[in-house]
């Protein structure tokens, strides 16, 4: 059993792994975690096709911890002082982003939900690195808003299909004041 709560990984000894995750999966039921073979590990937990992830994967309900040893249950609400690795679908798991500078709007709330992959083709466009020569999981799709304003582009003119070649090439033919 290796790895740290909220998320552990396991591989039993050799014969027993079906016996471990049937254990798992019934005491699943009335304590607070999530037990899955390391084929069912949700899509988007962006985890399982990894070589080194172990044939059960165990993750502990969203502001529950699993400890291997001693401490046992903790109810929801104890005093953790932080973590991370539930779900990254829930709201709790989100980020917090805050920017300042040439390449921000200023007093800008941003709405939409992103990725921190996301974070990377941005920092590409701030500094003017070509994307195509840093291949990563990122979109601008959803940071774009944030952009406008140093673009220097009237939001009409903002590409539709939110890709970031439509920008180079809009970039590339706009006259700047």
């Amino acid at each position: 059993m290796v790895g740290a709560s909220p998320t552990w990984s396991i591989a039993p000894k050799h014969g027993y792994t079906s016996r471990v995750y049937d254990a798992l999966k019934k005491a699943s039921k009335s304590n607070h975690f999530t037990v899955y073979w390391k084929d069912d590990i949700p899509e988007h937990f962006h985890y399982k096709h990894n070589r080194r992830v172990l044939p059960i994967f165990l993750m502990a309900d969203e502001g529950w911890d699993v400890f291997k040893e001693g401490k046992k249950w903790r109810p929801k609400g104890y005093p953790v002082w932080g973590n991370h690795g539930w779900d990254n679908t829930l709201p709790s798991m989100r980020p917090l982003f805050v920017a300042k500078g040439p390449a921000f709007k200023s007093r800008y709330v941003h709405s939409r939900v992103f990725l921190n992959t996301d974070l990377f083709p941005l920092m590409l466009q701030i500094l003017g690195l070509p994307s195509k020569q840093f291949p990563s999981d990122g979109s601008l799709d959803n940071l774009f808003p944030l952009m406008l304003q140093i673009l220097g582009l009237p939001s009409k003119q903002f590409p539709s299909d939110g890709s970031l070649d439509s920008v180079v090439d809009l970039l590339a033919n706009h006259r700047f004041k």
